[in-house]
């Protein structure tokens, strides 16, 4: 979501539900106006169904508790009032291109609440995709909420130290393209597929003795590169993470070739 969505979204706190909570029972209505570009978050203990518009564009969801941990689960209904079979694969297009919104619309809408309760930041997001055609009617795992923030949370990063104000806004710009990408989803399964590269040009330059974490490891920015015949998808990824030596933190940057049957290590820098 970018400064200008942001300042179309609202959000309409119904009775008995507040900024600061409770987490359960908590349910989102998310809707839109074609015309205005403004987009609706209604937070409430039930769905509200007397936002629901004929073209049945909204999507719904709320919190679940898994054990300590909490999972943050997305409904809509693909089909809508289609019969066509065309028509819906269209409608399922636009729901997955829009739905990166509507999640960040959920988080920034209840920002308070996710701030006072930070585990919220790490709860897994499902979505369900309804429709009566097998090949839309889906569940999926789209990340972690925390992938979803509104563009200026980045300006909330503090700066340890002096020398690092250089390096962290080359970051924030890097984060700023890869909220208009709209990669967030996919970043934990390139990042799997990335880390035995990672671990081994850490071990590399540093030795076996660093201490790395996955964890602290995240996706920047990812850019398609143009080939000859147009033919092969050749990916230039851009990831930092944090690495321990000898009792100091380093902030290390890693730039990689993605091709079909191969991965190069192109730039590593601190």
């Amino acid at each position: 979501m970018n400064k200008r969505n942001q300042g179309k979204l609202k959000v309409d706190f119904k009775s008995g539900i507040s900024q600061d909570g409770p987490i359960i029972p908590r349910k989102y209505t998310v809707t839109h106006s074609d015309e205005t570009g403004e987009i609706l978050v209604t937070v409430a203990k039930h769905y509200d169904k007397s936002n629901i518009s004929n073209k049945r564009d909204e999507v719904f969801a709320r919190w679940f508790q898994n054990g300590s941990n909490y999972v943050l689960c997305l409904y809509l209904n693909v089909d809508g009032i289609e019969r066509d079979k065309n028509k819906i694969e269209i409608r399922n297009k636009i729901f997955r291109e829009e739905l990166p919104i509507a999640i960040t619309a959920i988080r920034q809408g209840d920002l308070e609440l996710i701030k006072k309760h930070n585990n919220l930041d790490e709860a897994d997001i499902f979505i369900k995709f309804n429709s009566r055609y097998e090949e839309f009617y889906k569940v999926e795992n789209w990340g972690k909420l925390k992938n979803y923030k509104y563009i200026d949370d980045y300006d909330e990063y503090e700066l340890e130290e002096d020398e690092e104000e250089k390096w962290v806004e080359e970051r924030r710009n890097s984060l700023i393209r890869k909220k208009k990408c709209k990669i967030t989803m996919q970043e934990s399964i390139i990042l799997n597929l990335l880390n035995p590269y990672i671990e081994n040009r850490l071990c590399v330059l540093y030795g076996s003795n660093i201490r790395y974490n996955i964890e602290k490891c995240e996706i920047v920015d990812i850019e398609e590169l143009k080939t000859l015949d147009g033919c092969e998808k050749i990916y230039e990824v851009f990831i930092v993470t944090k690495i321990k030596m000898n009792s100091i933190s380093r902030n290390v940057s890693i730039e990689f070739i993605v091709k079909p049957n191969n991965v190069i290590v192109k730039k590593v820098k601190e």
